[in-house]
């Protein structure tokens, strides 16, 4: 279901998109931790804004991600996206993360 709704948000099929879904089913009881985790949109943000469509923030669209799982979450959906504006966004969350205290 998961791998069906970022196939519907034109995300390439493939081990990338594979990886990320594995990622985000092996995640989805991992619970908030302070300075361990961080929230993180399984569709991503940057799909809604550049959809003009109001954020996902349910909770069916949020998941608790170790800070290491985030960076990879990320670089996974870079790999996936096919439309270049949003692999460019993604790919600039990827370095933004890198880049946060």
């Amino acid at each position: 279901m998961l791998k069906q709704r970022l196939l519907e948000c034109g995300f390439e099929d493939g081990e990338a998109l594979d990886a990320y879904v594995k990622l985000i089913e092996a995640s989805q009881f991992q619970s908030k931790e302070l300075y361990r985790t961080a929230v993180h949109h399984i569709i991503p943000r940057c799909y809604f804004k550049l959809k003009k469509n109001i954020i996902d923030n349910s909770d069916a669209n949020l998941v608790n991600l170790t800070h290491l799982d985030h960076l990879k979450a990320h670089y996974y959906l870079a790999l996936a996206a096919q439309e270049s504006k949003l692999k460019s966004k993604l790919i600039s969350a990827f370095y933004l993360l890198l880049d946060a205290p």
